[in-house]
């Protein structure tokens, strides 16, 4: 990637083009999840999960380009002694480059790039297609409908409610104490400061691309609710072509799981994003960009 994100330097990433393919192609850009993380979305977890690679192979296959990037600081992406000095705005700013780097392509058709994210990346999508109205289509997967701080406690509920040890006062207590402390006015970091400031209400009424929401029903990280929340705020702006597709026994890493627990995603027994995941995400794609 020749281009340059705004404050460190050049990003690294690798364009993937259907086999065999000419002219100028629809692509889409994949937005990571937080934390650093590489090109494939690279977890370790039942042998390595490697979501955005199988998504450019699955994609590739229905003729649709992907650029997916090693986010600041991982592989030959610049920045790494800047990571903890930026916020979510500061990644959507890299993707925007990326996206007018592609732009400028022989071989794109600057009429469709289109943008995948995934957790976080779920809730910096809609930050850039709020500001893009070229954008050809949006696409989240398991990103938050309500204020992030709410996610967090969330996911501190889940673990509170599940220790038998405590009681129901001190469960109140611990989730109080959680609260207080999630305030982001009391964050140091500025990606936690920013993070736990964001409601998704802000920009969502604004994205006017085509939108697929796809969900986990067992994702403990972002609660299911969370994707017609997040399809009622875009709708609220006038934008109709809203599609939300659930999917059982299904993790926060679109991997097959019925319990879902984060704690416990080392003991997954598979490695792979389910193919039905996989085959709605590309057939969707290929009705909205060709």
């Amino acid at each position: 990637l020749s281009g340059e994100h705004p404050r460190n330097g050049a990003l690294t990433a690798t364009l993937t083009k259907p086999r065999g393919a000419s002219g100028k192609l629809p692509v889409v850009v994949t937005i990571s999840g937080s934390g650093r993380q590489d090109r494939d979305e690279y977890l370790p977890f039942a042998g390595g999960i490697r979501m955005f690679r199988e998504i450019a192979d699955t994609l590739g296959r229905r003729g649709i380009a992907l650029l997916r990037l090693d986010d600041r600081g991982i592989g030959g992406s610049d920045g790494g002694d800047t990571v903890a000095n930026v916020t979510s705005e500061d990644f959507a700013n890299d993707i925007r480059a990326a996206v007018t780097w592609l732009r400028a392509r022989t071989d794109i058709d600057p009429g469709r790039v289109g943008l995948v994210g995934h957790s976080e990346g779920g809730a910096i999508a809609p930050m850039i297609a709020a500001s893009d109205p070229r954008l050809r289509v949006m696409v989240v997967m398991a990103g938050p409908g309500e204020p992030a701080i709410e996610l967090s406690m969330a996911q501190n509920r889940y673990i509170v409610e599940r220790d038998t040890t405590l009681t129901p006062t001190q469960r109140d207590s611990i989730l109080t104490a959680a609260r207080a402390l999630l305030d982001p006015a009391k964050q140091t970091v500025p990606w936690m400061r920013f993070w736990m400031g964001w409601d998704p209400a802000r920009v969502a009424r604004l994205v006017k691309a085509p939108t697929l929401i796809l969900q986990g029903e067992t994702d403990r990280q972002v609660p299911p609710d969370q994707a017609e929340k997040l399809a009622a705020l875009i709708r609220a702006g006038g934008n109709r072509d809203v599609t939300v597709r659930l999917f059982p026994a299904t993790n926060h890493l679109f991997v097959e799981d019925p319990d879902g627990d984060f704690r416990r995603y080392d003991r997954l027994r598979s490695n792979r994003i389910r193919r039905d995941v996989l085959g709605t995400l590309a057939v969707w794609l290929a009705l909205k960009m060709h």
